[in-house]
Order: structure tokens, then C-alpha cells, then sequence
């Protein structure tokens, strides 16, 4: 009598199937790699996204306050590349926010789109938001507030180490023809200039 031998690996990959299956039947249509505006690489996702259908603008929560998704992006980097890499629907590697697109891809199929239908349940890594300060955990939705603000990064009242910090926490943020000029290491605070005056970056915000 002939003996079937069934491996762990033999088991998981059919589990895989039987449960992709079933999900993939709940999904209209099968995504494209097109759809891609995010992958992952060495544990950490990274932004590979046009920003359209309103993602740019969407406003998530950050160690150092809100910040609108293209700030998120801008801070973290643009990483190694896609190329070689798992990709993602969504921003964040399958973690939200979804955008505004009407056909709502991003909310029934968030994950990879590189593994046809099973794919769309495949969930990467979130954001690495310590590039912020404070601690490394991430966002998924701008639904919950964040009151600490700006002064986790530094310790203290202070709002920045770096220039990059201030142009991430004042980009898109400022009043007309202002712009970030530095940050101030004496109190960590950013400080702005539109043509020969020069003023905190908090006293000009719209």
C-alpha cells in the first residue's frame, strides 16, 4: 500500500491556499503591481507613491504630532528601492490610510499586489516613525490625537535637532512666501524667513 507523507511545509502551503482562496473570493478583481505605493526592505516599509486620490494630505499621527502622509514619507526616505522587493497598495505597506480612490482598492485589497488575489491579505511592516523621535511605533490612522506634539523629538519644549526636523514638522504648513530657514540649536527652536525677515516657525503657521 503506498504511504503519503505530508510535510509542515506541504501543510502550510495548502492552509495558504485554502484560506487565500476563500478571501480571494470576496475580492472584485485582481490587483496590479501598478496600483504599488509602497514595499518593504529589511524589516521596515518605505513610500513608492504618486500621492493621488487625496493620500498626500491625509494627516496621521507621529511621536511629533500630526503630520500629513507626503511629510511622513518625505522624513522617512525613499530606502533601497522597490525594485526586488514586496509591494504594497497602500502607503504603508498594507497598514493604512487607504486614499480616496472611488473604487475603494486600498480598503478590500491593502496588501501585495505583486501575489495576484492571496496577495491582498498579506500585511508588511508599518512605518518606522522614530526618524520623528520618541519611540519606533507607527501609525496606521490619523484617528486618534496626539497631544505631546513636537517636543518628544528634542526632550523638553524644544521642536528640533535639525533643519530636515523643522521642514518636516512646518512643510505645506506655513503662511504665504514663508519658508524653513534653520533650526535654532540654542533653544530647538525652527525659525523661518520670508525674504529679509526672519520669525519662529510657530508665529507664521496658517
Amino acid at each position: 500500500m503506498r504511504k503519503t507523507i505530508i510535510t509542515a511545509a506541504s501543510l502550510c502551503s495548502l492552509l495558504f491556499f485554502i484560506v487565500g482562496s476563500a478571501y480571494s473570493a470576496d475580492i472584485p478583481k485582481p490587483p496590479k503591481k501598478g496600483w504599488k505605493d509602497s514595499y518593504s526592505a529589511n524589516g521596515k516599509c518605505y513610500c513608492d507613491s504618486n500621492f493621488d486620490h487625496g493620500i498626500a494630505n491625509k494627516k496621521v499621527d507621529t511621536p511629533a504630532g500630526k503630520k500629513t502622509v507626503r511629510q511622513v514619507c518625505t522624513r522617512i526616505g525613499k530606502g533601497p528601492g522597490a525594485k526586488g522587493n514586496p509591494i504594497y497598495n497602500d502607503v504603508q505597506c498594507g497598514n493604512g490610510p487607504p486614499n480616496n480612490a472611488s473604487q475603494k482598492d486600498e480598503e478590500w485589497c491593502p496588501g501585495r499586489v505583486d501575489m495576484g488575489k492571496p496577495g491582498c491579505t498579506i500585511i508588511g511592516p508599518k512605518w518606522d516613525l522614530s526618524v520623528f523621535g520618541g519611540s519606533s511605533s507607527s501609525s496606521s490612522s490619523s484617528s486618534s490625537s496626539s497631544s505631546s506634539s513636537s517636543s518628544s523629538s528634542t526632550g523638553g519644549s524644544g521642536e528640533c535637532n535639525t533643519k530636515a526636523d523643522c521642514t518636516a514638522i512646518y512643510a505645506g504648513n506655513l503662511k504665504k512666501n514663508w519658508s524653513v530657514l534653520a533650526c535654532n540649536t540654542n533653544n530647538n527652536k525652527c525659525r523661518c524667513k520670508k525674504g529679509n525677515k526672519k520669525k519662529l516657525c510657530n508665529q507664521v503657521k496658517k
